[in-house]
């Protein structure tokens, strides 16, 4: 597939520390500084996006993975979670490269859920990672950090 061409857009103030946050809260140490770079680089951001959405489980610190399973949205420990969470999300996606997308946590994760690509849902104290369809399903992580409720 060929790689989209990248424009001059220049990412939201929001989206810039919805994504910083993420990073420094989730993302491994050795990895944080090149996908930080390939994000914040119009010219690299969909690799960045589509390489940690394909390769999350090299990614992501698992100090701070919560729940995770194909099963995950059925898991009791989840439905606790979700109860009443109204947050904003961002979504990261290959397929919405360039676009930025803020909904309400309902309508993020029913997003995330359906898109066919893989999905980062990104909100103020905590972020989900929908990975690539695989054989036995689509691996979805929860991660939070502890006593954390704001960027």
């Amino acid at each position: 597939m060929k790689r989209p061409r990248a424009g001059s857009e220049k990412r939201s103030e929001l989206a810039s520390r919805y994504e910083e946050y993420f990073i420094s809260s989730f993302v491994k140490k050795s990895r944080r500084k090149r996908l930080s770079f390939e994000l914040q680089t119009p010219g690299k951001r969909y690799e960045g996006i589509s390489r940690f959405c394909h390769q999350s489980e090299e990614f992501l610190d698992p100090a701070f993975i919560r729940m995770q399973g194909v099963d995950l949205l059925n898991q009791p420990g989840f439905e606790e979670f979700r109860r009443g969470r109204e947050a904003l999300c961002l979504l990261l996606t290959p397929a919405f490269w360039q676009v930025e997308i803020f909904l309400p946590f309902e309508e993020a994760l029913e997003m995330a859920a359906n898109e066919l690509d893989a999905v980062v849902l990104i909100a103020a104290s905590f972020a989900m990672v929908f990975s690539e369809v695989g054989r036995e399903g689509r691996e979805k992580y929860l991660l939070q950090r502890d006593g954390q409720s704001d960027m």
